[in-house]
């Protein structure tokens, strides 16, 4: 069962007080912070007042956790007194942890998925909605960076596998061309029957084909074949990332993992996102070896960068994989 959407009020279970546990001698504050999104995707971010710590630079509003707050109460305060909305409801999406030259952050991330009011700056600081995956927008205060990254991913990443389900290249090319034209950002393409310069030369085709588009191509491969290829970022499967003692000299990295212990060997390595698999039974894997929801929230819950559901998913599964803390979900083309 997917964890539910908590009030702010209800959230007890992260009750933590605004000072943790010093780290190497420095202290570790505790923040809550809050992502309002509007229905075109952008969020909403204020600028540091002057004479503030970090004046000047653009923030997702938040603030320190007082002592007896919850994070949750915190986020919803802190929303109320910096840019004046109400919240209604806050779901959990991820902790981690940011070090400045004095102190450590820890960030405890919410999605604000009911709220009221105008926002505006209460305390006379510029707001602005951004879309995170468009131009950087800036300058940004560091520890909101990997937020943002994770924010400008898309929901849904649409996988392509040459040769399963009878597609072929001509079949894909006008798939891709089709759903480019209707909003599709993100394509992982899988050819492991071709050989590497058959994947570069498919790769470049796809290119050709989403030019003028919003779509960012993988390609599971090498980081040579993708670079060849003009892709933007590189997968590799849960076999390469084992095999793996550096990260991939591309621009996005993308790797598969089935458990915490890749995960964390993905994120000490540096990938931008990580895809659990398989979250559902497959055709490949029907009975055995599936992560299911809960084992899903337990790898995505507190992950160190944002984890992706894939295996038996389809479009519709992306409430519930979210509601388990994963960023969205990756779905066969063919479903979308």
């Amino acid at each position: 069962m997917a964890p539910a959407v908590m009030t702010a009020r209800r959230h007890g279970a992260l009750r933590t007080e605004g000072r943790g546990p010093r780290s190497g001698g420095r202290p570790v504050v505790q923040v809550a912070v809050g992502v309002v999104r509007a229905d075109d995707g952008s969020v909403l971010l204020a600028r540091r007042r002057p004479g503030t710590e970090g004046e000047g630079l653009w923030e997702l509003p938040g603030g320190k956790i007082e002592p007896g707050e919850t994070p949750a109460e915190a986020a919803a305060r802190e929303l109320a007194e910096e840019v004046g909305i109400g919240v209604d409801e806050l779901a959990p999406w991820r902790v981690y942890d940011h070090d400045f030259v004095t102190k450590r952050v820890r960030l405890h991330w919410f999605h604000v998925t009911r709220w009221s009011g105008q926002p505006s700056g209460r305390e006379g600081q510029p707001v602005a909605w951004v879309d995170p995956a468009g131009p950087r927008f800036g300058p940004l205060l560091p520890s909101n960076e990997r937020a943002m990254q994770a924010l400008g991913l898309p929901e849904v990443i649409a996988v392509a596998e040459i040769g399963r389900h009878g597609l072929d290249v001509d079949d894909l090319l006008t798939r891709v061309a089709v759903q480019a034209g209707r909003g599709l950002r993100m394509l992982l393409v899988c050819a492991p029957g071709l050989g590497p310069g058959q994947r570069v030369q498919l790769a470049r085709r796809l290119n050709e084909v989403c030019r003028g588009t919003q779509v960012r191509l993988l390609l599971s491969g090498s980081a040579l074949e993708a670079s060849r290829a003009g892709a933007e970022g590189v997968h590799s499967d849960t076999r390469s990332l084992d095999g793996a003692m550096h990260r991939p000299p591309a621009t996005l990295w993308a790797a598969s993992v089935r458990d915490a212990e890749q995960l964390t060997r993905a994120h000490r390595l540096g990938a931008e996102l990580a895809l659990a698999t398989p979250v559902l039974p497959t055709p490949e894997r029907p009975h055995a070896g599936v992560l299911g929801w809960e084992g899903l929230a337990r790898l995505a819950g507190a992950a160190p960068l944002p984890v992706y559901a894939a295996g038996g998913l389809r479009p519709t599964d992306l409430v519930t994989a979210r509601a388990s803390g994963a960023a969205g979900v990756v779905v066969d083309l063919g479903t979308l």
